[in-house]
């Protein structure tokens, strides 16, 4: 079988053999008309014309000859790259850090944001929430709450809204895990079994969920997440049929889904989750009427925006029905898409960042090309003469140009491939979808599309300055005289490269620094209270223990945590130890209504007001260095029986009572007593504020405690313990005191208050991270590029500078203007990037805490910083430049 240039080879052959044969047969005729052999063969040349004109003729009609002249252009840029080392190194070098970083950041992106939705026919599902709306008690202030309905209602729903096809309903569960090696929380799903047939996805291993699986007194069943299978089972192949034992009740496992299938997992890292059957119960049951949420699937063609317009309407008619606090309440409809809010600006402003990199990267390699091209005028007006056209010559550079970039390209994946790994490392450990982060078919036809793109960007201008025509004297002067015209063109196009890079790198580095700063001032926040020798512990009571469900089991739970404290109160090395219901800085629950006596408006969430509550032990405001500013601590009278009391914050007390908060009462959800009268709750005591959230833009919020003893402990309870000594070091301790109280309690998070502080804000230290990471190598690009244009001009301006210098100039006036040049090109680019950041910086707002978009300090301190560094970038130079000899200047050509 030949190949298709063997074909080729042939063609060219049999051409040559055909004129030569055209030749001979016209020379026989001659030779038989009586011409001599000589005067035959040269009327036979004479009358066909120039055989190599014919031949080229004959060639240019073939089909993909463009594809043979390609391969030449590729073969000649390939030889003058490699006649070139140090230029071609520098180049793929640079290339390779811009495309390399935008491939790291793309791959993030990619795994993030752009993932497909592992469902057929996603664009035909949808999920409905129901929201409403409170205004706040300050003007621009508002409170959107979610809720879901009863399985009855959406039913309702459903019948109201002909462009529903079909609904599957869920809800999310916590199940504890027993009967490993130790016990485990697990996030998962109760589901109907509409659930998996609607979303389309079928079981890696088994079955999935079937309307007799939601049946009362059927057996307990349950489809585990391939995350699960894997790590805790091993991957057993014959896992469908045995029996699990989920919050102490024993469920045989029918399925296992694929991989990528996570949704009612309410989005967790890790992918560890479960769905069992959501069981039917009766009309008259009051778990008929529990929140539910559901999916829908719609009718082909039908939009978003149409449905949401025909949930409205639904609303308006079915929410009377649905109690006072939904009445007026809209459905909602949304994609299956998640929802990345913060992580997706954040992920797009770091992909802008990168592409700014890549364009000081296209820029320096363009002024490369720019000052290489000087080089080959001859080279090019020899092609002129042989009648190579301008376009010719532009393809010829812009090959050259895309085989540098193409180089660039593979080696940035050699940097992508360590930036991937970095990015996962550093990245905050609940970004979801962090770990299908990865270089894959997509991510690297991205790089492919951006390394093309890159060599026609960065290649493009230099190829026309190149090609342009000049006076055509090439031949007949010197280089020096015949293109100074071209020389002063391409010094000022350079002088343009470097002033566009520099605004660039300024644009970028005010960036990073206004996210820096921003960083700065939230992780140097006051908290107001104690992070240091702290362990906090999360443990959920089995149901032998402490069954949160049975109201009469309260006393039981309440005995169990304080029996857990007692016994690491007595260990050695351990200081104190507090129970409270959720963690500062890492959960936290607000006061839905709150009414104040003697004051008719209500505060709180449904208000608008973000209003924080924690039910705690006494212990836990000396634990946490809160200071006791009036009234009491809680005390061992606080029991359940004994009146409710509370403790607030400074906030709270300002806030509601105009400081004066002891003895004063409000009322927490409008809760009523057993004979109709308000349940009022006293506050007998006034603490130091602390920061229970370092989200940006959340400042101290109004909180008030609650004595633990008095709470309604759902079975979860968190555990803080102050230790003397290393906090980590006694973690397995602290478990061994946990499970010899409760031998299945599951426990999870253990971690230090140093830990939970540090992941508070990880998020913003990952974005200040990269940002400061593109800007220091955005404005190195940037010093190179001026360094190698100020450089350029002095190897063009040697014969001038001698001159100079042999009539008189002082080094120093070489080095003033050498570095007033350079200081030109730098201060116009500085002023241009600080416009453009003007403008640009707008988009921080979201990200940036305490620090304005256009913050004084920060744009003072870079137009500095670039400045000096723009500096030494022309200084190095101008010292060459100080240097030269004359005798030897003059003499150079």
């Amino acid at each position: 079988m030949k190949l298709p240039w063997d074909a080729r080879d042939k063609r060219k052959q049999d051409l040559d053999e055909e004129i030569q044969s055209h030749l001979q047969m016209s020379t026989r005729d001659r030779e038989a008309r009586g011409e001599s052999a000589d005067q035959a063969a040269a009327s036979a040349r004479r009358e066909l014309g120039n055989t190599a004109l014919v031949r080229d003729v004959t060639h240019d009609q073939w089909r993909w000859t463009w594809l043979e002249s390609l391969w030449q252009d590729v073969r000649f840029a390939a030889r003058m790259l490699r006649k070139s080392p140090g230029f071609t190194a520098v180049a793929v070098l640079t290339l390779a850090l811009g495309i390399g970083a935008n491939t790291a950041i793309f791959s993030a992106v990619n795994g993030i944001l752009l993932q497909r939705l592992p469902y057929p026919h996603s664009e035909e599902l949808a999920e409905l929430s129901v929201t409403k709306i409170f205004p706040g008690t300050n003007p621009g202030t508002e409170a959107m709450v979610y809720s879901d309905l009863g399985p009855s209602n959406w039913q309702g729903v459903r019948s109201q809204s002909p462009d529903i096809t079909r609904l599957a309903m869920w809800k999310r569960q916590e199940f504890t895990l027993t009967g490993q090696a130790a016990p485990e929380i697990l996030q998962g799903a109760e589901v109907s079994n509409d659930f998996f047939p609607l979303l389309g996805v079928s079981p890696l291993i088994g079955r999935t969920v079937t309307a007799s699986d939601t049946q009362p007194a059927q057996e307990r069943v349950v489809v585990l997440s391939y995350a699960l299978w894997r790590e805790l089972f091993g991957g057993e192949s014959s896992i469908q049929g045995r029996k699990i034992t989920l919050n102490e009740l024993t469920y045989t496992v029918i399925g296992v889904m694929p991989p990528e299938f996570e949704y009612g997992m309410a989005g967790q890292r890790d992918r560890k989750g479960l769905w069992v059957a959501f069981i039917e119960q009766p009309s008259s049951s009051k778990d008929s009427d529990q929140g539910v949420s559901v999916v829908v699937s719609l009718k082909k063609g039908v939009s978003l925006p149409g449905f949401n317009a025909q949930l409205k309407m639904v609303a308006s008619r079915l929410s009377p029905n649905w109690g006072e606090f939904l009445r007026g309440a809209d459905i909602f409809a949304r994609d299956l898409k998640p929802q990345f809010g913060d992580i997706q600006t954040g992920l797009l402003i770091l992909m802008g960042a990168v592409t700014f990199v890549l364009l000081i990267a296209c820029v320096n390699v363009s002024a490369l090309l720019l000052g290489r091209s000087f080089g080959r005028q001859r080279e090019i007006a020899v092609r002129e003469a042989l009648g190579a056209g301008r376009l010719r010559i532009v393809r010829q550079f812009l090959t050259e140009s895309i085989l540098l970039a193409l180089a660039g390209g593979c080696a940035g994946i050699l940097f992508a491939i360590w930036g991937v790994g970095a990015l996962r490392a550093i990245a905050p450990a609940d970004t979801m979808g962090i770990d299908r982060v990865q270089l894959d078919a997509r991510v690297l036809w991205f790089t492919l599309a951006v390394s093309l793109l890159t060599g026609l960007v960065f290649g493009l201008a230099p190829a026309l300055h190149a090609s342009a025509k000049r006076s055509g004297a090439a031949f007949n002067e010197s280089l020096t005289g015949s293109l100074s015209k071209y020389q002063s063109r391409s010094r000022r196009f350079r002088g343009a490269l470097v002033v566009f890079e520099i605004a660039l790198a300024v644009i970028l580095v005010i960036g990073a620094t206004l996210v820096a700063r921003s960083f700065e001032k939230l992780a140097s926040v006051d908290l107001g209270f104690r992070t240091d020798h702290l362990l906090t512990v999360s443990l959920t009571f089995s149901p032998p223990v402490c069954d949160a469900s049975k109201a009469d089991n309260l006393d039981r739970c309440l005995l169990a945590a304080d029996e857990v404290r007692r016994r690491v109160r007595g260990m050695p090395g351990v200081e104190t130890a507090a129970s409270v219901s959720s963690l500062p800085l890492k959960e936290g629950s607000a006061a839905l209504t709150l009414t104040v006596e003697g004051r008719k408006e209500q505060m709180g969430l449904e208000a608008g007001n973000l209003i924080a509550e924690r039910s705690v032990t006494p212990e836990y405001f000396q634990m946490m260095g809160l200071r006791l500013l009036g009234g009491r601590n809680f005390s061992t009278t606080d029991t359940k029986s004994a009146p409710k009391v509370a403790i607030v914050n400074e906030s709270f007390a300002l806030r509601f009572f105009a400081g004066n908060a002891i003895g004063r009462r409000f009322n927490e959800g409008d809760s009523k007593n057993k004979d109709g009268s308000p349940a009022w709750i006293e506050v007998v005591g006034v603490v130091s504020d602390s920061r229970d959230n370092l989200q940006i833009g959340v400042t101290t919020s109004p909180e008030f405690y609650l004595a633990f003893a008095q709470s309604s402990l759902s079975g979860s309870a968190k555990v803080i313990v102050r230790t003397q000594a290393d906090p980590l070091a006694m973690a397995d301790a602290v478990r061994q005191q946990i499970w010899s109280v409760d031998k299945n309690a599951p426990i999870a998070d253990v971690k230090t208050m140093d830990a939970i502080l540090s992941e508070s804000v990880a998020a913003p230290r990952f974005r200040t991270v990269l940002l400061g990471a593109f800007g220091a190598l955005g404005l190195l690009l940037a010093m190179v590029g001026i360094f190698g244009v100020i450089s350029y001009a002095v190897t063009q301006r040697t014969r001038e500078i001698g001159v100079r210098m042999a009539l008189g100039a002082q080094p120093r006036d070489v080095l003033g203007l050498v570095l007033g040049e350079g200081m030109l090109l730098a201060a116009i680019g500085i002023v241009a990037g600080a416009a453009g950041a003007l403008a640009l910086t707008k988009l921080l707002e979201s990200l940036l805490y305490e620090i304005k978009p256009r913050d004084p300090a920060s744009f003072i301190a870079v137009t500095i910083a670039v400045a000096a560094a723009a500096a030494l970038a022309c200084y190095i130079p101008a010292r060459r430049a100080m240097r030269v000899d004359p005798i030897v200047a003059l003499r150079y050509e």
